[in-house]
C-alpha cells in the first residue's frame, strides 16, 4: 500500500493549493487498535462471566480472587491502550500489545490448570491476529513465543484440586498430544496465514498505485485540456500583436531612429518567447506526445534540450557534461519529453541560478540524466509528494513544473527521483528505458 494517502485542498480565490497528506500506516494501525480494545473488551466479560459462574456456581475450586484479579487487570490494560498508535512504528506498539494479552493469558491459565485447562487453545488468537496484520518476522516471533508459552504451562502450573490428572495417567499422552497439536498448528498458521496476508498486501500495493497512476493520468489529460484551451485563447492575439510589430517596424523605416527598431526587435523576440514557453506547456502535459518530432542522435538531442532551454534562460551559471558514446542510438525527440526536462532544468535554475549541473549519459539500455543544484532543497514530506500532486514551496509557485514532468516521465515508462545533493542542494534523476523511444 502507499505510504502516505494524499488530500488536495481546493483553495478560495486568492489562495494558495495545499496537499494534505495521512500516513495510510498509521491509519490501518489506528484501526487494528480499535479492533483489539473491542475484542479484549469481549474476552474481559467473557472471563469474568466463566470465573464467576465456575467459582460461585459449578463450585470448582480454583484460586479465583486472583483470576478475577488478572481478568481485572486485562480490562485495565484494555483502557490504557485505547489510543491511537503514534510514532514512527506503530506496527512494534501494536505487537508489544498482543504480547501483553499473550502473558495475561497464560497467567489465567497458569492459575487455572496450565496445558490441561481445555482453553488452553486461545494462545493461537493472538497469533493469528498477528499473522493477518503483521510482518512475518513478527509472526514467526509470536509463534515461538506462544510455543514455549504453551510448553512452560506443561510442566509450571498450579493444578485444580479434584480435576487435576497426575502425570503417570493415561490423560497425560492425551496432553502431550494436545501439545504436538498445538505446535503444529502454531506453525502452519505463522507459514500459510502469513503468506497469505503478504499476498493480499502485495495485491492492495499493486491497486494502490494502479489506482494512484489512473488518477495523475486523468489531471494530467484535464491540465492538458485546460492548457490546449489556453494556448488556443492565447494564440490570436499574440498573433496579431506580432503583425502589428512587422507593421510598425515598415511605417517606422529603415531609416529612422534606431532606438525604436530595437524596441520594436525586443518585442518581437518576448512575443516569439510567449509562442514557445505556451507550446512547451502544452506539449509538457503529454497532449502532443510525438508530433512534430524528429529522429536524432542522443548527443545532438541532449545539447538540443540544454540549448534550447538555455536560450531561454540567459544568465546562467550552467554546467553540463554529456558522458556516453557519441553519436549514440537516434532517438525519436517527443516534445512532451523535452518539455519535461526543460521543467527539470527551470527548476534548478529557480532554486540557485549561480549553481546549475546538468549530467547526461546512455548506454545500449536506458538514458540517466541528472541535474543539481544548491538551493535549500526538498524536506521529506516534499520529495514524498513529487510526483504524487502538485506541490510547491515557492511564494508565487503552484507546483505543477516537477507533477507534469513525473507524469511525462512515467508515461514513457522512465523514473523520476530526487535525492539531497552532498554540500548542500538537490538532486533530480532522471531515467528513461530507450526500447520504445529510438529508431
Amino acid at each position: 500500500m502507499l505510504d502516505r494517502i494524499y488530500f488536495l485542498v481546493i483553495p478560495e480565490a486568492g489562495e494558495k493549493a495545499v496537499v494534505q497528506s495521512v500516513p495510510s500506516h498509521s491509519r490501518s494501525a489506528t484501526r487494528n487498535v480499535r479492533r483489539m480494545f473491542l475484542l479484549r473488551g469481549l474476552v474481559f466479560f467473557a472471563l469474568a462471566i466463566a470465573i464467576a459462574a465456575s467459582g460461585f456456581w459449578l463450585g470448582v475450586p480454583a484460586p479465583w480472587w486472583i483470576l478475577l484479579a488478572v481478568a481485572g487487570m486485562i480490562g485495565a490494560i484494555n483502557l490504557l491502550m485505547h489510543k491511537p498508535l503514534a510514532g514512527p512504528r506503530p506496527d512494534a506498539a501494536f505487537l508489544a500489545q498482543l504480547l501483553v494479552d499473550l502473558v495475561a493469558l497464560a497467567a489465567l491459565l497458569y492459575f487455572s490448570g496450565g496445558a490441561t485447562n481445555p482453553f488452553v487453545w486461545l494462545l493461537l488468537l493472538p497469533l493469528a491476529i498477528i499473522a493477518t496484520v503483521l510482518p512475518q518476522w513478527q509472526t514467526w516471533f509470536t509463534a515461538v513465543t506462544v510455543c514455549a508459552l504453551y510448553s512452560l504451562l506443561m510442566w509450571f502450573y498450579q493444578p485444580i484440586p479434584d480435576v487435576h490428572m497426575p502425570a503417570g495417567s493415561g490423560f497425560w499422552l492425551h496432553i502431550f498430544g494436545m501439545w504436538i497439536g498445538f505446535i503444529v498448528s502454531s506453525f502452519v498458521i505463522a507459514y500459510f496465514l502469513s503468506g497469505l496476508a503478504a499476498m493480499v498486501r502485495a495485491r492492495d500495493r499493486a491497486l494502490a498505485l494502479a489506482r494512484e497512476a489512473a488518477l495523475r493520468d486523468e489531471k494530467l489529460v484535464s491540465l492538458g485540456t485546460l492548457a490546449a484551451g489556453a494556448a488556443h485563447e492565447l494564440g490570436t492575439p499574440l498573433a496579431t500583436m506580432s503583425i502589428l510589430v512587422e507593421e510598425l517596424a515598415d511605417d517606422i523605416g529603415s531609416e529612422s531612429d534606431s532606438n525604436a527598431h530595437r524596441k520594436l526587435e525586443l518585442m518581437a523576440e518576448q512575443i516569439d518567447r510567449c509562442r514557445q514557453t505556451i507550446a512547451a506547456v502544452v506539449s509538457s502535459t503529454g497532449i502532443e506526445a510525438a508530433q512534430g518530432g524528429c529522429a536524432l542522435e542522443m548527443k545532438r538531442f541532449v545539447e538540443s534540450v540544454v540549448e534550447e532551454w538555455r536560450t531561454r534562460r540567459s544568465g546562467l551559471k550552467v554546467t553540463c557534461h554529456i558522458n556516453g558514446e557519441a553519436p549514440g542510438p537516434r532517438l525519436v525527440v517527443d516534445k512532451s519529453l523535452t518539455g519535461a526536462l526543460i521543467n527539470i532544468f527551470d527548476n534548478a535554475a529557480d532554486a540557485s541560478p549561480d549553481d546549475v549541473n546538468i549530467e547526461a549519459g546512455w548506454d545500449d539500455e536506458a538514458l540517466a540524466i541528472s541535474v543539481s543544484d544548491r538551493g535549500k532543497g526538498f524536506s521529506p514530506a516534499q520529495r514524498a509528494r513529487i510526483g504524487k500532486a502538485p506541490a510547491s514551496d515557492k511564494p508565487d509557485g503552484h507546483g505543477l513544473g516537477l507533477y507534469l514532468s513525473s507524469g511525462v516521465i512515467g508515461r514513457l515508462g522512465g523514473k523520476l527521483s530526487i535525492r539531497p545533493r552532498a554540500g548542500g542542494g538537490t538532486t533530480v534523476e532522471v531515467e528513461l528505458p530507450l526500447a520504445g523511444l529510438t529508431v
